[in-house]
């Protein structure tokens, strides 16, 4: 499957044919063939982007939005951003994490990422929210979708998001064949029969 640049084994069919490589899709992988995964779960709900640059994607993310604050979630320090509405500073919109390298030098391991979620995570866990952890792989991301909070669901573990982050790394570089197609030494199926 080509996703942006790069090329992946994945563990299903292809449903419709994108010969440039730009599409976004649920990533299918056997989690069994990813040495050192922290989480068989990180498999599930993972999505994989390649049509919008990783970059552009932080650009648009970072645009019209401000720093507030630090948040701590287990071992691991996130700056909370608040987006501006209207280009207004006063208006403020939602919240989202970023985990950066310069405030975790303990913990080099892990790549830079950032959680959104549908409602205010401070919220959780008396309300049930939606939270997305987005990771960069070179020029495309991934994404994985959590639920949980309120009264009948289990908090999200925002202090697993690190391993979790590490996890999707894990799994797109194992899964990563770009190498060995560029190389001819893997015949890709041809997507016009």
């Amino acid at each position: 499957m080509q996703i942006g640049s790069h090329y992946f084994r994945v563990c299903r069919e292809l449903l419709s044919p994108k010969p440039d490589g730009k599409r976004v899709m649920r990533f299918y992988y056997n989690p069994r063939r990813v040495e050192d995964l922290s989480f068989d779960k990180s498999m599930i709900g993972l999505m994989v982007n390649g049509s919008i640059p990783w970059e552009r994607s932080l650009v648009s993310q970072f645009t019209n939005s401000k720093t507030t604050d630090k948040r701590q979630f287990g071992d691991a320090t996130y700056v909370v951003y608040r987006s501006i509405v209207g280009g207004d500073p006063y208006r403020e919109g939602a919240k989202f994490l970023v985990y950066n390298p310069i405030y975790n030098r303990h913990d080099l391991d892990t790549p830079l990422h950032i959680v959104t979620c549908t409602k205010d995570f401070e919220l959780q866990p008396e309300q049930s929210v939606f939270c997305s952890l987005k990771v960069g792989y070179n020029q495309i991301w991934a994404s994985l979708l959590f639920l949980g909070g309120g009264p009948d669901v289990e908090p999200i573990p925002m202090e697993l998001f690190p391993a979790f982050a590490q996890d999707i790394v894990r799994i797109l570089q194992t899964a990563d064949v770009t190498e060995e197609v560029t190389a001819g030494t893997i015949n890709l199926p041809r997507l016009d029969k």
